[in-house]
């Protein structure tokens, strides 16, 4: 009798015990959500390899290749030609009276801007010109003095008068130069510039007068002739 009242009890105890079965199932359910990783967590994951691609695109350096371009002397194919409203020397002795230096040296890369046309169109630059050997004038060798160029400010193109040539950064020059505020220019445009080689001078153009006098003259026979030609 007693067993029977034991099994009776066992068996209400569990009855009771799976009606509240709810609360480990909680317990369980509070467990299992702590074990599940917040999604913050994987957020850094998904953004750092993004982040690193987005700093190397703007980590290079796109406008240096423009600059470069800009800077380069064949960055302009055709110069732009112009008839310059100037009167022209007419024989070596007028070239010679209108220089205030004649010399001999290297262009060099270095310019500044020194003024602009009234449109900004045009920069003309003062171009550092160091100088080798003086016929004519107070220029000290190894000076490096400022000679006028003109350039196109859109697209950088030389300006010439006259189909001559345009300077070439790095080459030798013999210059008729006027010295005007504190800039030299070439007199009479490419009358006074000849380019050397091999101590040959080389005119820049040959549609002008007087050009063809020093054109294919040595070095020598071209400070003969500057010398008898200066006017006492």
């Amino acid at each position: 009798m007693r067993r029977l009242i034991v099994g009776i009890g066992i068996g209400v105890f569990l009855v009771a015990c799976t009606a509240e079965a709810p609360l480990p199932t909680a317990i369980a359910s509070m467990a299992s959500a702590q074990e599940t990783p917040p999604a913050t967590m994987s957020t850094p994951r998904r953004s750092e390899p993004s982040a690193i691609i987005s700093n190397r695109q703007f980590s290079e350096p796109p406008a240096t290749t423009s600059t470069q371009r800009l800077s380069e002397p064949h960055a302009c194919p055709t110069p732009l030609n112009l008839n310059a409203d100037r009167d022209y020397a007419a024989t070596i002795e007028d070239l010679v009276a209108d220089s205030d230096a004649i010399v001999i040296g290297v262009l060099k890369p270095r310019s500044v801007v020194d003024s602009m046309s009234s449109d900004d169109e045009f920069h003309h630059l003062a171009q550092d010109f160091l100088v080798e050997e003086v016929l004519v004038g107070s220029v000290k060798v190894s000076e490096t003095i400022p000679v006028l160029r003109s350039i196109r400010a859109e697209d950088v193109c030389p300006i010439v008068e006259f189909d001559a040539r345009p300077l070439q950064v790095g080459d030798r020059y013999l210059f008729f130069l006027r010295l005007e505020k504190d800039i030299y220019v070439s007199s009479g445009g490419p009358q006074g510039q000849y380019s050397l080689d091999d101590g040959v001078l080389d005119a820049m153009t040959d549609r002008m007068p007087v050009v063809e006098e020093f054109d294919g003259k040595t070095v020598d026979a071209a400070r003969q002739m500057i010398r008898a030609s200066e006017r006492p």
